[in-house]
């Protein structure tokens, strides 16, 4: 999913989006239509949606959370419910 495709699910506007992170309208455009991002960039985008970005690795049956928010660190596992 693109996070152009985000935004759009809250009804908010790349100009909207640019004041809540404080950036301007053509900073979240090149940031939307970038193939390589930054994982802070990732989460600062989150955030300014009123989300938390994280980041899982699956392996076989089993999630783990690598990141989440800004912060990369200690891997954990996700509990099943």
């Amino acid at each position: 999913m693109s996070l152009a495709t985000l935004r759009g699910a809250k009804y908010i506007t790349q100009a909207e989006l640019a004041a809540r992170m404080g950036v301007s309208q053509g900073d979240v455009s090149r940031l939307e239509s970038r193939e390589d991002l930054l994982w802070s960039s990732v989460a600062r985008y989150a955030r300014a949606l009123g989300g938390v970005a994280r980041i899982t690795v699956q392996l076989g049956d089993r999630q783990y959370v690598v990141a989440k928010g800004s912060r990369v660190g200690k891997v954990r596992k996700i509990r099943r419910r």
